[in-house]
């Protein structure tokens, strides 16, 4: 699985590593694509070890479900992102 603490090669990509590895001594560059697979992987593994189980249908989501929940962070990051640079830049 990756993990943050293991880099492949000079370009700081996830390599393969245990959950819980060591944290790396020194601060990798932020690939965000990679971190999120990651954090993905890290977390499908945490409820594989609760065993199989089947899922409330009230959990179920639909792609446009997810879409629309995933534009509506990006607008709120986005003005989150624009009060705090008036507020750092005096506006």
């Amino acid at each position: 699985m990756p993990h943050a603490s293991d880099f492949a090669d000079e370009r700081h990509e996830p390599a393969r590593a245990e959950v819980g590895a060591a944290a790396p001594e020194r601060r990798p560059s932020l690939n965000f694509r990679d971190w999120a697979v990651c954090a993905v992987d890290a977390v499908a593994e945490w409820q594989a070890g609760f065993g199989a189980y089947e899922s409330h249908p009230s959990l179920e989501i639909g792609p446009d479900a997810l879409a629309r929940g995933l534009a509506e962070l990006s607008e709120r990051l986005t003005g989150i992102t624009r009060s705090f640079t008036r507020v750092t830049r005096g506006r």
